[in-house]
């Protein structure tokens, strides 16, 4: 392939011989065959990765994360990426346009095809893992909703001295679920409150202390500023509030027994 500047037409003439354009159609058919045999094994890698997944949406971001790492490959160049199509699971050679022969150019293929190459299965493999991508996108209902069956009788037992059978696992629900502007200090309270005698135990000193531990990354405000949480208020003082989120609390408190298969509820 020989390039010849036009000055007056301002175009890049590049001559192709015949020679050169069998040696290009050989070139094709061989990566065509190697690249659908590529595909078939990144295709088994592939559902090795997902099978570590039950959920549709943490396959989808897998699928995601590495087409970014490979588009953000110093070598990768978008520009060439549509001289391959993919269809369906296989693969075919673009051969409208120029973009083939810029690409020949640009990589040397007819001296050295190993840098093309690597372009080629890279374009590959990003458009397999969009089509994957597409397919997820477009099939919600082949989702499976995934449900963990939990031991009944198994509970946290770190935090007796504060919670009953299962109380330190409602705590975690409630406290990750509930949708309310309160501040922690109001909202722990009204936690305390709301699983009093059920699933907590009447201690105040206790609880405050396991809050203070184990929560202490939520008693920090916008401003950066701890919370004290030196008290915890009667239901009282707290029942405007209480009753604002007690509705939530009863539908994530029946959430929760569901999930883990426990009949009674907190009065």
């Amino acid at each position: 392939m020989r390039a010849k500047l036009n000055y007056k037409s301002k175009k890049i003439e590049i001559e192709v011989s015949s020679i050169e354009l069998e040696q290009l159609n050989d070139f094709k058919k061989e990566q065509t065959k190697y690249l659908n045999d590529l595909i078939e094994s990144y295709e088994i890698e592939i559902d090795l990765l997902m099978s570590l997944h039950y959920d549709t949406e943490p396959k989808k971001f897998e699928l995601i994360n590495l087409r970014y790492q490979l588009i953000m490959n110093e070598n990768y160049n978008k520009f060439y990426k549509d001289v391959i199509i993919f269809e369906n699971g296989f693969v075919r050679f673009n051969n409208v346009g120029i973009e083939f022969l810029s690409f020949v150019n640009a990589y040397n293929i007819l001296e050295d095809e190993n840098k093309g190459v690597w372009q080629l299965e890279n374009f590959v493999k990003i458009k397999f893992l969009e089509w994957l991508i597409e397919d997820y996108n477009k099939h919600p209902e082949n989702e499976y909703f995934v449900q963990y069956k939990l031991p009944k009788d198994y509970y946290n037992k770190d935090y007796l001295n504060v919670f009953k059978p299962h109380g330190f696992e409602l705590f975690c629900f409630l406290n990750d679920n509930l949708e309310s502007n309160l501040t922690p200090p109001i909202k722990f309270t009204i936690i305390y409150h709301f699983m009093l005698g059920k699933y907590l135990r009447n201690a105040k000193t206790d609880y405050k202390e396991f809050i203070k531990d184990y929560c202490q990354g939520q008693l920090i405000d916008k401003n950066n500023n701890p919370y004290k949480y030196n008290k915890i208020e009667s239901k009282s003082i707290v029942l405007i509030k209480f009753n604002g989120v007690k509705g939530e609390l009863k539908s994530l408190l029946s959430q929760f027994e569901t999930m883990r298969k426990l009949k009674s509820k907190v009065e």
